[in-house]
């Protein structure tokens, strides 16, 4: 159905590189960060890289307020920004899952509001942010909309073409 394309070059976190804090060491974190496309890092000998490498790109960070050194180039987030982020299908601004930060409500991906009957405000705003990174994905795409709908009107004429004779 319409499950969230996981690892290889389609995943989620595809070309994005984790560190995660001493204080992350969950093999769920890394478990689900390899498997949406991500690559996973933490302090240790057995880390493929380490937390001063400049190419990581999200900090997972699970304290009350921000590391004392900053790196400029990385963003930090707390370890529910990578599950609403999966549950979501989509990268979620990171603004709102700072170290420190009052996080948003976890909602459930096994719940069916419509069914239920209420939707709640931060699945709205969800809602919102996915429709908008699929219509940027799709502009994105070499060939994208409007070349995806040409050869379907071609298919279509073809198939005129061969009931006529």
């Amino acid at each position: 159905g319409g499950s969230v394309e996981g690892s290889g070059e389609t995943g989620l976190f595809h070309g994005l590189k984790f560190f995660l804090s001493r204080e992350c060491r969950y093999s769920w974190l890394e478990f689900a960060v390899l498997s949406f496309g991500g690559a996973v890092g933490w302090d240790g000998e057995s880390s493929p890289y380490a937390r001063d490498n400049t190419s990581i790109t999200h900090l997972i960070h699970d304290r009350p307020s921000a590391p004392q050194t900053l790196k400029a180039a990385c963003k930090y987030v707390q370890p529910q920004w990578i599950v609403d982020s999966i549950n979501a299908a989509c990268l979620l601004p990171v603004e709102r899952y700072v170290p420190g930060a009052t996080l948003p409500p976890h909602l459930s991906p096994f719940v069916d509001d419509e069914k239920e009957g209420y939707i709640p405000e931060y699945r709205q705003e969800m809602s919102q942010l996915k429709s908008a990174a699929e219509a940027v994905a799709v502009d994105d795409v070499p060939g994208g909309a409007g070349a995806a709908e040409e050869p379907a009107d071609d298919m279509e004429e073809d198939d005129e073409e061969e009931e006529e004779e």
